[in-house]
């Protein structure tokens, strides 16, 4: 049975999360094809963005109805 030096894995889960988070990043920067509900130039992110401006505003607006 062969013992594994734990020096060598450290630092190995960083090496998973940079790799993961750039995976992620792509994919929401990348365009959304219009089959998706994109037109082909918008990117995950804007799309993001913009669904969360809108529930905000429609959030602001109830909060500001007096009851």
């Amino acid at each position: 049975m062969k013992i594994i030096n734990r020096n060598k894995q450290q630092g190995a889960a960083s090496i998973e999360y940079i790799v993961g988070s750039i995976f992620v990043l792509a994919a929401l920067l990348m365009p959304v094809l219009p089959a998706e509900g994109g037109d082909g130039r918008t990117s995950a992110a804007e799309m993001l963005i913009a669904a969360i401006r809108e529930n905000y505003q429609a959030y602001v607006w109830a909060m500001s109805i007096p009851i």
